[in-house]
């Protein structure tokens, strides 16, 4: 089943009161020591000239450090609902898969 997360800021990242959507695989949720696999998460950037703003899905583990899973604080998942199979973003998960 996948999953998305939504998880409050990490101050070294992003702006106070800010939020990241996390898509994946969500294991031991309800523990102490929930973990998120095969993640992906959403990039948006804006056309300066069109200002028209296009949202793409990234995997994470192309970044330098390449890393395989997230390991989450459970304070800070604000909430947890799956990805219906039909949605556009189980679509690009499936498209970037391949």
């Amino acid at each position: 089943m996948r999953t998305c997360a939504r998880f409050a800021p990490y101050p070294s990242r992003r702006l106070p009161g800010r939020f990241r959507v996390y898509f994946g695989h969500l294991q031991n949720y309800g523990s102490s020591h929930p973990v998120l696999t095969d993640v992906f998460y959403v990039v948006s950037q804006t056309d300066p000239e069109t200002k028209q703003v296009k949202s793409s899905l990234v995997k994470r583990g192309k970044e330098m450090h390449e890393p395989d899973s997230m390991y989450l604080n459970p304070s800070q998942i604000v909430f947890v609902e799956t990805v219906g199979t039909n949605s556009k973003v189980a679509q690009l998960i499936v498209q970037a898969s391949h």
